[in-house]
């Protein structure tokens, strides 16, 4: 005859107990505390070009300070070209065509430098002489496709002479 084992009380607790730990502890990594500082990095290799260097190009890092990691979603126009005109920024768009399979995620990991597309002084989307900016979407967290602070991804100004 088959004997079936008695099933102790405790027997579904630690289970239970088991299972929380399954579930709670690597939900724990997903979670990002409130107070995390992001510190990122996008310089340009110079702060003054001119148009008048043909075959010179607008090339600049981004680089993450931060603890934590950043996000980019590529391919696609992650990077945008701004003018200040008179006291605002205007976005001029991009200049590059990413083709590719996606989209997916890059992560740039704390201490990482990730160069940007670089950007030709020839390009029709260079509106003449005048002050620029890139403006690059990061993101913090890729769950939510939360991007972060404004001023965390914008590139230092830089001078275009004719």
């Amino acid at each position: 005859m088959l004997k079936v084992p008695s099933v102790n009380t405790s027997f579904p607790v630690i289970i239970g107990i088991i299972i929380g730990f399954v579930v709670f502890i690597p939900g724990c990594y997903l979670v990002e505390p409130e107070d995390t500082q992001y510190l990122l990095e996008i310089e340009t290799e110079s702060i003054q070009y001119s148009l008048n260097d043909i075959g010179e190009e607008v090339r600049f890092d981004i680089k993450n300070r931060s603890g934590v990691p950043v996000y980019l979603l590529i391919p696609g126009p992650y990077i945008t070209l701004e003018k200040q005109v008179h006291t605002q920024w205007v976005n001029l768009g991009t200049w590059y065509y990413w083709i590719g399979i996606g989209p997916w995620w890059h992560a740039i990991e704390p201490g990482e430098t990730y160069p940007g597309v670089p950007l030709q002084l020839t390009a029709e989307i260079i509106d003449g002489p005048g002050l620029y900016r890139f403006r690059v979407k990061i993101h913090s967290k890729k769950e939510t496709y939360e991007l972060l602070p404004l001023d965390q991804r914008v590139s230092n100004p830089f001078m275009i002479s004719s």
